[in-house]
């Protein structure tokens, strides 16, 4: 993969320029959602990925390592415009994954056709977990996935492929890892901890530290209702395979980085230099006057997503006797409780952890609450679905 991005600089800056520069003024695609926030960095920091003001003087493998980008729309305006811009040389994603994907889009696609295709990966990835969960009689679990999609802001996800390929992952892997546990030859655990290796080793590379954390939840919901709330033919215990596959994606995730930057080290200096004062600002740096608190850190998050969340909070209160009734059905309650907990919660420990980003991003980092939301109403659908049977059965007795 690492050399996938040195051939991917070699390929010319001018016609990936000429498509940029075709986009100028630039197309909002925001303005399809009405008044949600206009995003003017991350398109154009990831479009811009590999080019450089001091691209000349770049050479070919110190241009790979640093993956250089033009930054906040304003710079690159100003550098499509005018040849000159002061960005910086590089962020701290050294050997950048997205512009293996990215770089060719762009020099043979337009802007506008490289969201066309992010939106079809989008969409084609969602229905492959959709129908998988559907194949295997999950389609109450697939319901829920498919409800949590309009409680979020999906705006970057659905149409700037490096904030997708977090999404595009978690959904095919969600549906993979269903199949392997449902189908008629389940899945050892030696495969099982090898796939969600590969998942956090995958995003690390080819993601932009957006919400990487989806590329983890999704698949857990397809553990979870593959195995979990079964009273009989239990293969395995839901929390130990949400344990396990959390640990692995996680020793995969961080292998990944830290591979990248030791790589980094034999060819330019002050790479943890900076990967720690990046790390640093993003975990809790003052960004001007804003505080960086844990409270402002749910807050932002839940202030994005407020409507969806108070409706939800209503769905759970309104619930709670077919919810008591369904826990009463299931062999294990509090095993697969513990692991839908866990699930729901892992959102909130990447907001706590990375406050920074969260507060400053946080309408579209709030985007992770997706699994929350998805997890949550296909409980309550399960509940629902659990007590008509058992109202139907009570009928028939008497």
């Amino acid at each position: 993969m690492i050399l996938s991005v040195v051939a991917v600089n070699l390929i010319p800056n001018d016609p990936i320029l000429r498509h940029l520069r075709q986009s100028l003024p630039t197309e909002n695609y925001t303005v399809l959602f009405g008044s949600t926030p206009t995003d003017q960095f991350a398109e154009c920091a990831e479009a811009t990925v590999g080019i450089s003001p001091k691209h000349s003087e770049l050479g070919l493998l110190e241009r790979s390592i640093r993956s250089p980008t033009l930054g906040s729309c304003e710079q690159a305006w100003q550098f499509l415009k005018t040849g000159t811009s002061n960005a910086a040389d590089n962020q701290w994603f050294y050997w950048n994954g997205a512009q293996i994907i990215m770089r060719p889009a762009l020099a043979i696609a337009s802007v506008l056709n490289v969201r066309a295709l992010t939106f079809f990966l989008f969409v084609s990835s969602f229905m492959f977990a959709f129908l998988s969960l559907y194949r295997y009689g999950l389609n109450l679990a697939g319901l829920g996935l498919l409800a949590g999609l309009f409680c979020v802001h999906l705006q970057s996800a659905l149409f700037l492929l490096p904030h997708a390929i977090d999404w595009v992952i978690g959904f095919v892997a969600c549906g993979w890892i269903v199949t392997a546990l449902k189908g008629n030859a389940p899945i050892s655990a030696n495969r099982f901890s090898c796939a969600f290796f590969l998942i956090g080793s995958l995003d690390a590379f080819f993601s932009q530290f957006c919400y990487p954390l989806l590329s983890l939840t999704i698949p857990l919901f397809g553990v979870f209702w593959a195995v979990g709330f079964q009273k009989k033919n239990r293969m395995a215990d839901s929390l130990v395979l949400v344990l396990a596959a959390t640990c692995f994606w996680s020793i995969g995730y961080a292998a990944i980085w830290w591979t990248k930057w030791l790589l980094a080290t034999f060819f330019i200096d002050d790479v943890f230099a900076n990967v720690l004062g990046a790390a640093k600002f993003r975990l809790s740096g003052a960004s001007g006057e804003i505080e960086m608190t844990l409270a402002k850190s749910f807050i932002s998050v839940l202030r994005e997503t407020q409507a969806t969340a108070i409706f939800a909070v209503v769905c759970f209160i309104t619930s709670l006797v077919p919810l008591v009734r369904f826990v009463k059905t299931l062999d294990r309650p509090w095993v697969d409780l513990s692991s839908f907990v866990i699930i729901c919660a892992l959102p909130f420990v990447w907001f706590a952890g990375l406050r920074n980003l969260t507060i400053i991003h946080a309408w579209f980092v709030s985007a992770g609450l997706y699994i929350s939301f998805a997890m949550l109403f296909s409980l309550l659908l399960m509940s629902w679905n659990t007590q008509s049977h058992l109202r139907d059965r009570s009928r028939a007795r008497t």
